[in-house]
């Protein structure tokens, strides 16, 4: 009995000893977590949203086809400069002289010409035959009027040479006068030389073509000229 109550008091103490040990505060203090900073989000510029491109009426897209096929339709079409070029279809006699430096002897030469309009009308084919220094000579001339550029285009190869001689120019407006610009390189100095020709159509049967050189360096002089009549 002694035993058992010895014992009663040994664990009615531990039960009061428990209690006071869940009632006794704590002596640590709870960590205290500091909250996080905010960032506050920078402002987003939102695009400006794309305007629709106004839907394109059938009506004008219609309208710029038919401007194209027209420009085409007046670019490719003979007119009058054509038609003034096609009068002088036919066989032609020439007397050419030509001068080989300013102040030298003429060199004078006949051939004989026959020009003929192609590709319907468009353009004016001439083809010269004749000798040269006893040797056969050939060379043959296109010409045309550029209704886009609204101007005339002359070239130029023969026989005796391997280029292509370019030039381009303006009528005056009585129709009479025509003058033309380009380019060739002197086969003796390999340098650039100015060319200028001017054609006169002084009548139907009866035309004069005169042709002026400027040397590189130099000054320009007439270094030919042909008369053609039929």
């Amino acid at each position: 009995m002694k035993i058992k109550l010895s014992t009663l008091l040994l664990m009615l103490s531990c039960t009061v000893l428990s209690a006071q040990d869940t009632k006794k505060p704590s002596s640590s203090k709870p960590a205290t977590t500091k909250p996080a900073p905010t960032t506050k989000p920078a402002a987003v510029k939102e695009a400006p949203a794309a305007k629709p491109s106004p839907p394109k009426p059938e009506q004008a897209k219609k309208a710029s086809e038919e401007d194209i096929q027209r420009a085409w339709q007046e670019s490719m079409t003979p007119g009058p400069f054509h038609e003034m070029l096609a009068r002088y279809t036919g066989d032609w006699k020439e007397i050419v002289t030509m001068w080989n430096a300013p102040g030298a002897e003429p060199v004078t030469m006949e051939m004989n010409c026959m020009i003929q309009m192609i590709y319907e009308g468009r353009y004016q084919e001439s083809v010269h035959n004749g000798t040269f220094n006893g040797m056969p000579f050939e060379g043959r001339g296109f010409m045309a009027y550029d209704n886009a550029a609204g101007k005339f285009y002359s070239t130029w190869i023969d026989n005796m040479s391997t280029g292509i001689m370019c030039t381009s120019g303006t009528m005056d407006p009585k129709g009479q006068r025509l003058e033309m610009k380009g380019e060739v390189v002197d086969p003796i100095t390999k340098k650039v030389s100015k060319i200028k020709e001017v054609v006169y159509f002084n009548a139907d049967n009866e035309q004069i073509h005169e042709t002026y050189t400027t040397p590189a360096g130099g000054t320009e002089y007439k270094s030919m000229e042909i008369r053609m009549v039929r």
